[in-house]
């Protein structure tokens, strides 16, 4: 039954006592106590907190994240949209509250009338903490409770100790006017507290007992919304807006809180795992790759392990088992990025390969050595930069389009060599006919002529599978390399070139050079007759 109480200015309300069950409720969740109090301190204009000790931080931490509740549960239901109606009804979302200092109200300094912010801030009313307790080390329970909630002097910044004063500064804004209040222990038997007359209570006990009663009279004021008195019925349908309000919404509690911590680490295993796969450079091989995502997640589930809160059965392994298909995919999708980056890498030097054969087949002076080196050197470059799983495709396209130019340079390069041998015998007989006169040089150029011209009509095979053919080739190829083909071949040319200067001066000074070939014919074509003249054989 309500209790009659008196205001300062002489009017009477109705004091109605609810007692409500604490934190650590045996047989409830934590989320069910922690709804109980966000109600308690929403429709409370003094909120009493029993405590059988001295306070604690976690106590302190308990009501904390019970006034957050509380503040969001009154933003949830919309606090400022309404205030009670001239008639007295209350509208929609009329939770606001004024709070009045009890000291004022009978007689007191005044300290404010309201707390902090408008009708749309979470305003609850005063507190007192009951502490069960003989002895206080010196201090009485309100010193107690101003030591409890002061803020702790942080000038190093320390994280914990702006947590530390960032809890005890909301439960302050729970109640601006907090006050203390100690209660000795009743009796030795507390199982039998509720059975025993206040006569076999302890004396001490009675008395601060009602001094307890006499200091919540004097502390208890109406409740306000809006600075309007609440009555009865407007109570009733506040309570049952914020019971609608608490069931429509999820609360955390300890096992949520894990669980959302447990999630938010699996996000960060995750995030350390993918960046540590970015760091691979692409394209790897499909072995290297294997292990570096096989690393990655070892350390992945090693961090997880190790920082994992809770139990690592039932949620633990769940969340574990929900960590591996995030990295099992993460490491699917680095497979398939190391496919795409394998196969256009593969490609384009694949390709660049490919450019340089065409290249080599239009060379002015072609060279056997000089096309294998070049492509030696295109294959060495693409095996060192083409890795991963389209390796070896292309590295089998690249092989087959070597084997197809080396075939056409072949065919090309005797078909080459072959017309370069004809015009240089064919010019051979031109030069030692008209310009050496060289009968032997003229009768080596158009034998050579001849020789390459009806060798395809008279002997069986190919000219170029003959030793021969083989040994020309290889006096080819080693002109081309003594030429043009070292760093130092300009060092050759410049030897030849003093060489030919030097032959024309002494062709200048002597004229002897240029008729040696002419006389040493000449001699080898003469035959002397009996007679002892001479008879010239030319024809």
């Amino acid at each position: 039954q309500p209790l009659e109480g008196k205001s300062p200015d002489g009017s009477t309300f109705s004091l109605l006592l609810v007692d409500t069950e604490g934190f650590e409720s045996t047989g409830r969740s934590t989320a069910y106590d922690d709804r109980v109090f966000a109600v308690s301190a929403l429709l409370s204009s003094l909120l009493i907190y029993n405590l059988p000790e001295a306070i604690r931080e976690s106590d302190i931490a308990k009501l904390s994240f019970a006034v957050q509740l509380a503040q969001g549960l009154y933003e949830r239901g919309g606090g400022a949209e309404g205030q009670p109606s001239e008639g007295g009804d209350l509208q929609p979302s009329a939770l606001d509250e004024t709070r009045n200092d009890p000291v004022s109200l009978h007689g007191g300094a005044k300290q404010g009338t309201q707390s902090g912010g408008g009708a749309g801030s979470f305003q609850p009313g005063a507190m007192l903490w009951v502490i069960q307790r003989d002895f206080l080390m010196g201090a009485n329970a309100s010193e107690v409770v101003r030591q409890a909630l002061a803020t702790v002097p942080n000038p190093s910044g320390d994280p914990e100790v702006q947590q530390l004063n960032a809890i005890r500064g909301s439960l302050t804004s729970l109640a601006p006017i907090s006050t203390g209040y100690s209660l000795p222990q009743p009796h030795l038997d507390r199982t039998r507290l509720c059975d025993l007359p206040d006569s076999e209570l302890a004396p001490q006990y009675v008395s601060q007992r009602q001094g307890l009663k006499e200091l919540v009279k004097k502390m208890t004021a109406p409740k306000l919304i809006g600075g309007v008195p609440v009555t009865g019925s407007q109570l009733a349908d506040v309570l049952e807006r914020l019971v609608g309000a608490l069931n429509a919404q999820e609360i955390p509690n300890i096992m949520s809180m894990l669980d959302a911590f447990n999630r938010d680490l699996v996000s960060r295993c995750v995030a350390t795992y993918v960046e540590e796969l970015q760091q691979l450079k692409l394209p790897l091989p499909e072995g290297e790759l294997e292990a570096g995502c096989q690393a990655a997640e070892a350390r992945a589930l090693q961090t997880y392990r190790r920082s994992q809160l809770g139990t690592s059965t039932g949620p633990g392994v769940l969340l574990q088992q929900e960590l591996l298909k995030v990295l099992a995919r993460e490491k699917h999708t680095r497979q398939v990025e190391n496919e795409a980056t394998s196969s256009l890498v593969c490609g384009r030097l694949e390709a660049a390969c490919e450019e340089q054969l065409e290249s080599l087949q239009s060379m002015k002076l072609p060279s056997l050595r000089k096309f294998d080196a070049s492509f030696q050197k295109c294959a060495q470059a693409f095996t060192a930069q083409c890795a991963g799983p389209a390796a070896a495709a292309f590295h089998e396209r690249l092989e087959k389009a070597g084997r197809r130019a080396a075939n056409y340079f072949h065919k090309e390069y005797n078909d080459r060599l072959f017309v370069g041998l004809l015009v240089l015998c064919l010019g051979a007989g031109v030069v030692f006919r008209f310009l050496v006169k060289s009968r032997i040089g003229e009768f080596a150029g158009w034998g050579g002529a001849a020789f390459l011209q009806l060798y395809p009509h008279f002997c069986q095979g190919s000219m170029y599978d003959t030793q021969g053919w083989a040994i020309t080739v290889h006096v080819w190829e080693f002109m081309m390399s003594a030429l043009f083909g070292f760093d130092f071949a300009w060092l050759l040319w410049l030897m030849l070139l003093v060489a030919l200067l030097f032959l024309r001066r002494s062709w200048r000074r002597h004229g002897w050079w240029l008729g040696v070939l002419g006389r040493w014919g000449s001699k080898k074509g003469t035959v002397r007759q009996p007679s002892g003249g001479l008879r010239d054989l030319d024809v």
